[in-house]
């Protein structure tokens, strides 16, 4: 069969011997490095010498997908010991009409996925190559094509979490007598404290004034004084060292801080959610888009005797960006004034049609970079946050 032309539709991309589905462009260039010789009395160069350690160079876009059929490298990568960081190389064959293109030594060099309302999500990435050959033999036709099992996401499946950075705060606990022994925390009279979920607090009370005064806490106003009972969720009790410490539980009750032995010493203290200034809560907001990317520079390692590297090693340091932006109403106003470099965790989940989670994609050590807000005439408002994050190992 003679070939006018190879169009996309008889084109096809394996990656180690697996179609990927959905793909949508695909991209790939070899640039030739060399040494020119110019001999003396010669106006122009009279040789060009091919140098070790060529690169070709592979990209391709893809819709993201999941079934039978479905495949996203990232997160493939995400899921693997060593993730991004990995020396390990990969093979690529680009099928057509006409013949096979085979891509060896395939190393990551950087990923993209983003997603927006009125799209689908979409992932592009891009690998540094060893080398590449073509083989007519190796062509394929109409009876190779094969059907896609596979489905999509769209904007009604993607929702994104964070969790802020967890602390630990230190109490100093004294005793005074005011009417009757009673609590001061950090100097202040039996305060209302503000023990955020996650965080830990730890009550130090080995002030002579307070060691006959066992930190406890309950549920119930003036605890077991009051008809309670002790609350010892995330609560540990050092008293030969005269500690006691509370990892605040997701969904804690209001407490109250009582002393073991005697009534009235205490006070309240409230257990709101954790939020912070970097952390982001997507309940009602109007998202509009997400985009996470990673670049990878690569050294290319060598040895005696061979003309491709033995490995190209990723260089140091590595973070990854992501950014979201949404429609700014009632509750997302920000204070840029109040800002601070702090790290969480930013999770984007592909949800699937009953509203199970097919994929996460983990942010760790989130750092919020930077925040803006952009005004357009007759149109809404918006605000995008930027954050940097560590590669995972």
């Amino acid at each position: 069969m003679a070939l006018d032309r190879v169009h996309s539709s008889e084109t096809q991309l394996f990656y180690t011997g697996v179609r990927i589905p959905a793909i949508q462009s695909i991209e790939f260039s070899t640039d030739k490095s060399s040494t020119d010789l110019r001999p003396l009395g010669e106006l122009s160069y009279k040789e060009r010498i091919l140098n070790a350690n060529q690169t070709t160079n592979l990209s391709y876009s893809i819709l993201v997908t999941t079934g039978a059929s479905g495949f996203d490298p990232f997160y493939t990568f995400q899921q693997q010991d060593e993730g991004f960081l990995s020396t390990g190389s990969f093979g690529f064959n680009i099928k057509d009409f006409a013949g096979e293109n085979t891509i060896t030594g395939a190393y990551l060099s950087s990923y993209s996925l983003e997603g927006s309302v009125g799209d689908f999500v979409r992932g592009s990435v891009a690998y540094e190559a060893d080398s590449i050959s073509f083989e007519t033999s190796n062509s394929i036709n109409f009876s190779d094509m094969s059907s896609d099992d596979f489905r999509v996401f769209q904007p009604r499946n993607i929702s994104i979490t964070t969790t802020p950075p967890s602390s630990t705060i230190n109490y100093t606990v004294t005793v005074q007598n005011v009417g009757g022994n009673k609590y001061f925390i950090d100097g202040v009279q039996q305060p209302t404290l503000e023990l955020i979920e996650g965080n830990t607090y730890v009550f130090d009370w080995s002030d002579s004034s307070a060691q006959g005064h066992p930190v406890r806490f309950s549920e119930t106003s003036n605890g077991t004084h009051g008809g309670g009972s002790e609350y010892t969720v995330g609560v540990t009790k050092d008293d030969s060292n005269y500690k006691t410490t509370i990892v605040v539980a997701t969904d804690a009750p209001t407490l109250y801080y009582y002393c073991q032995y005697h009534s009235a010493m205490g006070g309240q203290a409230n257990t709101p959610s954790a939020t912070a200034d970097e952390s982001v809560s997507t309940t009602d907001l109007n998202i509009q888009s997400f985009n996470i990317s990673v670049d990878l520079n690569r050294k290319l390692v060598t040895r005696v005797g061979s003309r491709t590297p033995n490995f190209r090693y990723p260089e140091l340091p590595i973070d990854g960006s992501l950014n979201v932006s949404f429609l700014k109403n009632a509750v997302t106003g920000i204070d840029l004034s109040s800002l601070v470099l702090d790290t969480g965790k930013i999770d984007i989940n592909l949800k699937n049609d009953d509203d199970t989670t097919s994929m996460t994609y983990t942010m760790n050590q989130c750092s919020l970079k930077s925040v803006s807000e952009s005004i357009d005439l007759d149109g809404n408002n918006t605000i995008n946050f930027s954050y940097i994050f560590c590669v995972k190992k």
